[in-house]
């Protein structure tokens, strides 16, 4: 499949990093871009070019190593929001509206034969005759 039209801008470097165009695809230059863009907009305060390169070069280097890893996922896991026990959510959820809906939903489903009202008005009228009987 032959190279889209904006990877000519960068014969150059992709002929390098590639060594040669036989493995070239236009993802892993649309990933390089965006890679691109996001170093730049995280070391945009950085106004000297050698210290930003050193800078995304550290970064890119440590972003992939185990600790580092680590460190960010324990550092995701302090950030993100605590699930609380499920009594603690009940004996605050006493008044609440909502709470009550969620629990009422978990109730078993009812598969007694409930009287027609037809019936129930034949019922009540049979027992109101015999209290005046």
């Amino acid at each position: 499949m032959p190279p889209k039209a904006h990877a000519w801008k960068h014969p150059v470097e992709d002929l390098e990093r590639f060594r040669g165009l036989k493995h070239h695809q236009e993802s892993k230059i649309e990933v390089s871009h965006q890679v691109g863009r996001w170093i730049g907009l995280a070391f945009r305060a950085t106004n000297d070019i050698d210290k930003k390169i050193d800078c995304s070069l550290h970064h890119q280097n440590t972003a992939g190593k185990a600790s580092m890893k680590k460190i960010q996922s324990k550092a995701k896991k302090s950030r993100s929001r605590k699930k609380r026990p499920a009594a603690v959510i009940e004996e605050e959820n006493d008044d609440d509206r909502h709470g009550q809906l969620l629990l009422s939903m978990n109730l078993l489903e009812i598969v007694d034969d409930f009287p027609t009202s037809l019936e129930m008005s034949v019922a009540s009228r049979k027992r109101q005759l015999a209290m005046e009987a």
